[in-house]
């Protein structure tokens, strides 16, 4: 099933600086992912919060293992992936001495404030090892959400901090051949992280004001480094195959998360007083 926008859930206050950074649906032609730009948005820059005239496009990535390619309207990884970066007017490694300017590579990234989110569907296959999708500063991956090498053998979800920052499972054993859909949260403000398998509606959220939520685990985060793209990856003997992505900055709503609305309890005192004192 294709989602061709992002759902959308009521808020009495909506949140600064929100924005869906891009969603792909892989709608391409069958062979190597390496090279597509569809999709929508992946051009936005988020250093002026502007829409670029050009979109990123797809990196192949080859650790050794196998072809990344579009099947059938979704995306296989084997022994690789595919980086996407989330835009500017230049893709490339980072030049530090240009940050103070709006023409320098990644314009788009988020830069270790704020929050970013990550929604998306993944099936693995039996032959699958490690296999997630990883928040990306330049050429370093700082944070996975999936199935953790720590222990993919028994197909547990989880997340993990790169460099051996740490790991939580979910507990949630994945099933060989079912579709589950994911929801990763990064909250630079918040200092955290955390993983939400199959989430449902207003039962599951985000509070980017506090970080409160109801993900099916989290770590404590306390890295300043950029997010700058989303490399979706796997290993193993047999592919992981990956759908419907969407990524969006600071508003848990675009990833079809609800956001708990801190004046609703207040309100709610409010009318109580006022009823007692019409019945008194």
């Amino acid at each position: 099933m294709k989602y061709l926008v992002p759902f959308t859930l009521l808020t009495m206050t909506p949140l600064a600086s929100a924005v869906v950074v891009g969603i792909d649906n892989f709608d391409y032609p069958n062979g190597d992912i390496g090279g597509q730009a569809g999709g929508t948005g992946f051009n936005y820059d988020n250093f002026d919060g502007a829409v670029t005239a050009s979109a990123s496009n797809w990196n192949s990535l080859d650790f050794g293992g196998g072809a990344q390619n579009v099947a059938g309207g979704a995306l296989t990884t084997l022994g690789g992936g595919g980086l996407r970066e989330y835009n500017g007017p230049i893709e490339g490694a980072g030049d530090p001495s240009n940050d103070s300017q709006d023409d320098h590579e990644r314009s788009g990234a988020a830069r270790g404030a704020g929050q970013v989110f990550y929604r998306f569907d993944m099936t693995r296959s039996a032959g699958a090892e490690w296999g997630g999708v990883s928040s990306m500063d330049f050429g370093a991956e700082r944070l996975f959400f999936g199935v953790p090498g720590a222990d993919f053998a028994n197909d547990n979800a989880g997340l993990e901090i790169s460099g051996g920052g740490g790991t939580a499972l979910t507990g949630i054993n994945l099933v060989d051949g079912q579709t589950y859909t994911m929801v990763a949260a990064i909250d630079f403000d918040n200092g955290l992280v955390g993983l939400f398998v199959n989430p449902t509606g207003f039962s599951d959220f985000w509070n980017p004001a506090d970080g409160s939520n109801s993900a099916d685990a989290t770590l404590a985060y306390t890295g300043t480094n950029w997010s700058t793209g989303v490399r979706l990856a796997s290993g193993g003997s047999d592919v992981t195959t990956w759908d419907n992505l969407t990524v969006a900055l600071n508003d848990p709503n675009d990833v079809r998360l609800s956001v708990p609305e801190p004046a609703a309890g207040l309100l709610g005192g409010l009318a109580g007083l006022l009823l007692l004192r019409r019945r008194r």
